[in-house]
């Protein structure tokens, strides 16, 4: 209690910036009741029932959460703050549906997915942020000739259309580019994470 009565009294904490961070949390939090709730009410129409066992996250959310716990530092460097990271797990609650579908789909359930999210953030992915900022900074300050002059090609002539050949072309040599030079674009992080 002692520490949360220090933050709240430094002058660095900003109260309206945390009341709108639990605002936008309670938001989600709503929208996940809501189709909760939507979903009640279609199966109580029956216009379809589902095994809640195969959608259950807990797992899921439970290896977020020992996350947080055990890596605080890099939630921090990844996410910017704790506040952001439960903002991003508040998201995926928002999105339990979709994610428990392209989870089981790819992964066969769950568990097997929870178990691959553990294992990409207790290894390599816990460095994408840090690969990211490579790539960023290697285009700002031009340090990569070949995305140098990919990059100079494609912003040549702006009145192009960018859905041509020619730009569509430089663009996925781009791609391919950042995919081959880049560690950040070389790691299966999955499609929701």
């Amino acid at each position: 209690m002692k520490e949360i009565k220090d933050i709240m009294s430094s002058p660095y904490f900003n109260k309206m910036q945390a009341l709108e961070n639990q605002k936008k949390l309670l938001i989600l939090k709503r929208k996940r009741l809501n189709g909760l709730i939507d979903l009640i009410n279609k199966t109580l129409k029956g216009e379809g029932t589902m095994d809640f066992r195969e959608f259950d996250m807990s797992e899921y959310y439970n290896v977020l959460e020992e996350f947080k716990t055990e890596h605080e530092d890099k939630v921090i460097k990844t996410y910017g703050s704790i506040d952001k990271y439960d903002e991003f797990i508040e998201k995926c609650k928002a999105k339990e549906d979709e994610i428990a579908k392209i989870a089981i789909k790819k992964y066969g359930s769950i568990e097997k997915y929870a178990k691959a999210v553990k294992k990409n953030l207790t290894s390599e992915s816990l460095t994408l942020a840090e690969h990211i900022d490579k790539f960023k900074k290697d285009c700002l300050e031009d340090k990569h000739p070949k995305l140098k002059e990919l990059f100079k090609k494609l912003t040549a002539n702006l009145s192009k259309d960018p859905s041509s050949k020619e730009l569509q072309e430089i663009a996925e040599e781009i791609i391919n580019t950042a995919k081959k030079d880049y560690e950040a674009f070389k790691m299966d992080n999955g499609d929701v994470y």
